[in-house]
């Protein structure tokens, strides 16, 4: 079983169906459970852009995954960790 933490953010607080932190959340633990993997914790950035990485709860993602708290990190879709290739490959 491995350990993976999820990542949850939106940029407004009134997010379209299907992309709200809820439904984020709820995605990300079936698909969790669904690859019976244990779900440590889930971090959610709510109102900030993907435009920057500056956003407390990635940052406390990045700092947990350098000190392999879990092994790998759920999302719903790719723009949820962020805007830029760049910043995506980065991370």
């Amino acid at each position: 079983m491995m350990k993976v933490a999820g990542y949850a953010r939106v940029s407004t607080i009134g997010q379209l169906d299907g992309t709200s932190l809820e439904d984020q959340k709820r995605i990300i633990e079936e698909a969790a459970k669904k690859a019976g993997h244990e779900l440590v914790e889930i971090y959610a950035d709510k109102g900030i852009s993907g435009s920057s990485l500056k956003r407390p709860e990635l940052q406390r993602l990045i700092t947990d995954a350098k000190e392999k708290k879990f092994e790998s990190v759920f999302f719903t879709k790719l723009d949820r960790m962020g805007r830029s290739v760049r910043d995506i490959h980065n991370l």
